[in-house]
């Protein structure tokens, strides 16, 4: 296996373990702070604790 191949790889998973970290712990220190609801949930199912998702959508009615 070519050596770049692999350094890709781990930096690759690397990334995708920087992301995931970051979902589930954003908005941990900054109570008090709009945390967007992916993020709420994410961090929730990670320490166990089931929080529906509310996904606010405005509705507009029809003239």
């Amino acid at each position: 296996m070519d050596f770049s191949l692999l350094f890709n790889i781990v930096i690759g998973v690397l990334a995708l373990l920087r992301c995931a970290l970051f979902a589930v712990f954003y908005g941990t220190f900054s109570e008090g702070e709009y945390v967007h609801p992916i993020y709420r949930q994410a961090r929730s199912l990670a320490v166990g604790e089931e929080e529906p998702l509310h996904i606010e959508v405005p509705v507009t009615r029809a003239a």
